[in-house]
């Protein structure tokens, strides 16, 4: 074996332990950068519910002020009502939460656990309104992510 040869051998290994202590790093910058990524997700899902901390008491203030006729009318009908604005407030809220939770930017478990019961219930009241709405802007994905949440999280889950 020449001095080559040698020096080809310890360069081959050096060159090995270089790659696997590279792998190394990467591994647990990718296990840091996920753990701090789920801390982030879990702190801004806590932001959140702080900031719309009153949207699990809002529809029954709403609820209780509108009857069940008055949720069952037309969009327009309702559109006339005092408590519009309020419903309508309700609803882009949720319909932003439900994207979030959708699309997987804030922890829907932690969100499930808080809103679930408001969210099938507001959801189930509100349908009809929902669907005269989504008519009259011609548009049938008005509030769809609030319908695909509350319907997901109406079956078992």
């Amino acid at each position: 074996m020449d001095i080559f040869e040698l020096l080809g051998a310890t360069i081959s290994i050096g060159g090995t332990l270089a790659s696997m202590i590279i792998a190394l790093v990467a591994l647990r910058f990718t296990q840091t950068f996920s753990a701090w990524r789920q801390e982030q997700r879990l702190a801004k899902t806590v932001d959140i519910l702080t900031q719309y901390r009153d949207i699990r008491i809002f529809p029954i203030e709403v609820f209780a002020e509108l009857t069940p006729e008055q949720f069952s009318s037309s969009h327009n009908e309702l559109s006339t009502n005092i408590y519009r604005r309020k419903a309508i407030e309700y609803l882009n809220s949720m319909e932003f939460i439900a994207l979030l939770i959708n699309s997987k930017a804030i922890d829907e478990d932690i969100c499930f656990k808080f809103m679930r019961p408001t969210t099938i219930s507001s959801f189930s009241r509100l349908l009809s309104y929902i669907l005269s709405a989504r008519e009259h802007a011609n548009n049938s994905d008005l509030y769809s992510e609030f319908e695909e949440l509350a319907r997901r999280w109406g079956g078992d889950r």
